[in-house]
C-alpha cells in the first residue's frame, strides 16, 4: 500500500500558525465590536448638549458627551500636539486652556492646523462654548521624549500628558480633554470621530485572517495524505 506523507513536525508548525491566525481573526473582530460600540456612543451623545457641571464629577462615564461650558481661554497658554496626520498632511492639534465659572481648568483640542503658529483670534474674555468631552488621545507609538522638548514659545508636546503638561503650564488641569465643537460665532472647528478605522475594516481583516487558517489547513491535509 503506497505510503503516505505525514510529518508530526509539520502538524505541529501548522496547528501554531492556525492558532495564530484564528487569535488574529478573533483579535479583529473584538476590535470590530469596540470600534462599533464607539460609534454608538458617539451617535447618541454627540448631538443633545448638557452643561458641563451636569457631568464633570462622572466624566469616564460621559466619553464624547456634547456639553456646554462658560468660561474663559488661556491663550498665553497654548500647547500644540505634535506629529498629528490629516488627510495625509502632518501637522498639529492645537490645545488651550480654558477656565470655566466654577474654577475647573480644561485642555481644549481646537483643532488640527498644518502650521505650528498660535491662534490669535481665541478670545481671551467670557465665552460659552460646545465641545465634546472625551479622554486624553491614546499614546501610540512613543515620537520623542518629554524631556527633550523645550520650554519657548509655541509650547509643544510629542503626546498628551495631563500631569506633564500642568506642570509645565503651572496649571492644575483636569483629567480629560474637551474637542472645541462651536465657538461663540457659531462656526465648526473640525469635524471629530471617535475611531480612525471603521469596524467594516476589521469584519474585513477578520475574513483574512481566517481565510488564512482554512488554506493552512487545507494545504496540510493535501501534503499529508498525498501518496509518495
Amino acid at each position: 500500500m503506497p505510503a503516505r506523507r505525514f510529518s508530526p513536525g509539520f502538524l505541529i508548525l501548522t496547528l501554531l500558525f492556525v492558532a495564530l491566525t484564528l487569535s488574529l481573526g478573533f483579535w479583529q473582530l473584538d476590535r470590530a465590536q469596540q470600534k462599533q460600540a464607539l460609534l454608538d456612543i458617539y451617535s447618541e451623545r454627540s448631538h443633545t448638549s448638557v452643561p458641563l457641571e451636569t457631568v464633570i464629577d462622572d466624566w469616564q462615564s460621559s466619553h464624547y458627551q456634547r456639553i456646554e461650558a462658560q468660561g474663559a481661554f488661556l491663550t498665553d497658554k497654548q500647547i500644540f500636539l505634535e506629529n498629528q496626520v490629516r488627510e495625509g498632511q502632518v501637522g498639529y492639534h492645537a490645545y488651550i486652556p480654558f477656565r470655566t465659572v466654577g474654577n475647573d481648568v480644561i485642555l481644549v483640542n481646537t483643532g488640527w492646523q498644518r502650521e505650528l503658529e498660535e491662534k490669535n483670534d481665541i478670545p481671551d474674555t467670557q465665552v460659552q462654548i460646545e465641545a465634546l468631552l472625551r479622554p486624553p488621545p491614546e499614546v501610540g507609538l512613543r515620537l520623542g521624549s518629554l524631556d527633550q522638548t523645550g520650554f519657548d514659545r509655541p509650547y509643544r508636546t510629542p503626546y498628551v500628558d495631563i500631569d506633564w503638561i500642568g506642570t509645565r503650564l503651572d496649571l492644575n488641569l483636569s483629567p480629560f480633554v474637551l474637542l472645541l465643537a462651536t465657538g461663540t460665532d457659531g462656526d465648526t472647528a473640525t469635524d471629530w470621530t471617535p475611531v480612525r478605522m471603521p469596524p467594516e475594516r476589521h469584519r474585513a481583516y477578520a475574513v483574512t485572517w481566517f481565510s488564512l487558517a482554512a488554506a493552512l489547513v487545507a494545504l496540510f491535509l493535501v501534503y499529508s495524505f498525498k501518496k509518495e
